[in-house]
């Protein structure tokens, strides 16, 4: 859920379920989907809770989330969605939502986004920048191994020449 109100409804929500809708179809179709469980407020009232209801199931209906009609838990305020597979779930046409486009997002979040929309195996990439990381600092802490002999040296160095200056 959005929290800052200047970043709600412009379409934030159907990008990262676009994008991890994408990811899912593509690495594990068969999967079944963990329902999705809409949870009344204690102190909200008929009205409330049904302009809330109405939004909520309107915005994971787009996606292909069902709920039944009365819901099966309604007694405990709980209202989980129908049970379905990775398969099911649709993605919503981004060209729909003209205000996503306005939105300045970081750039490493913008390729973050991008890589799930592409499919790209994050973990694989997580591994090799590790591998990389590693390289870089056992690299460094060669060159400054070397650096610290050269430093002891160049330091005996200008003792010895002190030490002949003075006498």
């Amino acid at each position: 859920m959005i929290h800052r109100a200047a970043l709600r409804g412009r379409g934030l929500g159907y990008l990262v379920l676009n994008a991890s809708i994408r990811w899912a179809q593509l690495h594990h179709r068969d999967a079944a989907v963990e329902p999705i469980t809409l949870v009344r407020a204690a102190n909200s009232s008929d009205e409330e809770w049904s302009h809330e209801l109405a939004k909520l199931t309107g915005f994971y209906g787009r996606f292909g989330f069902r709920w039944r009609s009365p819901p099966i838990e309604a007694a405990v305020r709980h209202y989980p969605s129908e049970p379905m597979m990775v398969s099911d779930l649709t993605t919503v046409d981004e060209a729909t939502l003209p205000l996503i486009r306005r939105i300045d997002m970081p750039a490493s979040l913008t390729r973050i986004l991008q890589r799930l929309h592409d499919g790209a195996d994050d973990r694989e990439t997580i591994k090799a920048l590790g591998i990389a990381l590693r390289d870089k600092r056992e690299r460094w802490r060669i060159v400054g191994y070397r650096l610290n002999w050269f430093g002891w040296a160049v330091a005996l160095v200008i003792g010895w020449v002190a030490r002949q200056a003075i006498g």
